[in-house]
């Protein structure tokens, strides 16, 4: 979808593509603490999307041990898209 859509990458419609680069992002990070977790963050996980839209991105992220403020989560959600990258590149 994002070779056909070039408006995804327009710096002057930030105010469009923030949404989708953070959605993009914090979906990816939340897969890395599943990485990590496990089926035990399935169900955090659940609850967390059960939520969603009763507090901001920060605070409801922190109800289930989720800090979207530390680099780590970031870089963790990153990594997986620089994988997915180099297995692009692979094949």
């Amino acid at each position: 979808m994002w070779t056909w859509k070039p408006h995804y990458y327009s710096p002057g419609l930030s105010f469009y593509n923030f949404p989708y680069a953070f959605g993009l992002l914090f979906a990816t990070g939340l897969y890395a603490i599943y990485q990590q977790r496990g089926a035990a963050f399935v169900e955090d996980y659940k609850s967390l999307l059960a939520s969603t839209g009763e507090a901001s991105a920060v605070d409801l992220a922190a109800r289930f041990g989720i800090h979207i403020r530390t680099k780590k989560f970031w870089e963790d959600s990153l990594a997986i898209i620089g994988k997915r990258i180099e297995r692009y590149c692979e094949l």
